[in-house]
């Protein structure tokens, strides 16, 4: 019975829990989700203008920032983003090493 708890806590404290956070900055979001595949991501501004959606967040024990990413792909798909913008990413080391990873989800401004 104990042995067991203490496996139980042991996989309690390495798995991964993600956390992941939206801040929307416009009421104006677009109608209709982006495909995946066509998010563009840009560790500082977009090369053409583009106007605020929301600020994304994820965080995640153990993770490596190719998954971070494509989490933040979806996320940024699904309310209708083209790309994110000022991408920064966070990881620390140690017993539970952990992957925070933020941007701007953006929507191109077409004229």
């Amino acid at each position: 019975m104990k042995l067991s708890v203490i496996w139980t806590l042991v996989v309690v404290a390495f798995a991964g829990c993600t956390s992941s956070t939206r801040l929307l900055l416009t009421e104006n979001m677009p109608k209709r989700p982006t495909k995946l595949q066509d998010i563009m991501v840009y560790m500082s501004g977009a090369p053409i203008k583009a106007r605020p959606l929301a600020i994304l967040s994820i965080a995640r024990r153990g993770e490596n920032s190719v998954w971070a990413v494509e989490a933040m792909k979806e996320e940024a798909a699904e309310i209708g983003a083209d790309a994110i913008t000022n991408l920064d990413i966070y990881y620390s080391t140690g017993i539970l090493p952990e992957l925070r990873i933020s941007g701007l989800a953006v929507k191109y401004v077409v004229k």
